[in-house]
């Protein structure tokens, strides 16, 4: 029997301390895993699917409150000057991450009943929240000498929207997705008489359904399929960590000097541009089969960290 939550606990690995997945994240798995266990010994599979589902929501609210813990504590460190950085570069990255939603959501909603559009805004954020941390970082902090624990500061609340993005690409969306299918699955019915198959594809699968399925077709030989669903299942995985690269990249490559806030807002957009460019070329690249599809998918966030890593070394370098 193959117990869930081995996947769950390797995603908070990357983000927890060693204290907060003993303290935290493991006796919700635990319990999470022994629930499960004790349903399918039962055979009651509807049971088992609820306990699944139950835990992976319980497990995402551990991890916020963990995130938000570790933000609180960052915080709480800064000195008076850093702290007004901050709150300037929050009101900056917010009204981004905002217009950014507002962007993403409302052309496709301008075809579609009014009732569905909270069903389009969790599309929208996995864009948002890297966009909006990215000019917050470009507009409210640069041209400034930084101090080392504000920088931390920022690479937190990086890791805080990676998070958040992370558990709306893999839970959020394809919840939202299946209900927004229904939602015009019934107006459909009602207007036209056609009724329309819900199952379930790739879109309306979470981390776990995804994964669950890729063993399947790989089981059955189809490799072709398997591959397909690998590569989304990698994409959605890969996608919220543009965040703290975009971040990292930001703190590496700003100038300390004053310049002008276009130049910022320029650099911003360069960056975002770049980054959506690269992806974009990196997919295309696996869907041909010329690029492994993981490969294609963690490329732009490889490449932003290793970028911001080398301007960090050689910066170092040379104050040496």
């Amino acid at each position: 029997m193959k117990l869930p939550g081995g996947r769950l606990r390797s995603v908070a690995a990357r983000f927890c301390s060693v204290k907060a997945m003993e303290r935290l994240i493991d006796p919700v798995l635990s319990d999470l895993q022994a629930e499960y266990r004790e349903a399918v010994t039962q055979g009651r599979i509807w049971r088992s699917r609820w306990i699944r589902a139950a835990g992976s929501i319980a497990f995402c609210k551990v991890l916020a409150f963990v995130a938000f813990e570790g933000t609180i504590r960052a915080l709480s460190a800064l000195t008076d000057e850093d702290r007004r950085l901050l709150h300037n570069s929050v009101g900056i990255g917010g009204g981004c991450f905002a217009a950014a939603t507002i962007l993403v959501t409302l052309p496709p909603a301008r075809h579609l009943p009014i009732h569905t559009l909270p069903y389009l805004i969790p599309q929208a954020l996995p864009f948002a929240i890297p966009l909006g941390v990215t000019f917050a970082v470009c507009c409210g902090l640069g041209g400034r000498s930084l101090s080392r624990r504000l920088q931390g500061t920022v690479l937190v609340v990086a890791l805080v929207g990676c998070a958040a993005a992370l558990a709306t690409a893999g839970w959020l969306i394809p919840a939202a997705n299946q209900a927004f299918r229904v939602t015009m699955a019934e107006h459909v019915r009602q207007t036209r008489g056609v009724e329309i198959d819900l199952r379930r594809g790739p879109s309306e699968m979470t981390f776990l359904e995804l994964s669950d399925r890729i063993g399947v077709l790989t089981e059955e030989g189809s490799a072709r399929e398997a591959y397909t669903l690998s590569r989304a299942y990698h994409m959605r995985l890969a996608l919220p960590w543009a965040t703290p690269a975009l971040a990292m990249f930001a703190l590496a490559f700003l100038p300390r000097r004053a310049v002008p806030v276009w130049s910022l807002a320029a650099v911003a957009c360069g960056a975002c541009l770049s980054y959506w460019v690269l992806l974009g070329a990196a997919v295309t690249a696996g869907r041909d089969g010329t690029f492994p599809g993981a490969a294609a998918a963690w490329l732009p966030a490889i490449v932003f960290t290793a970028a911001a890593a080398g301007r960090k070394i050689v910066a170092a370098a040379a104050r040496s």
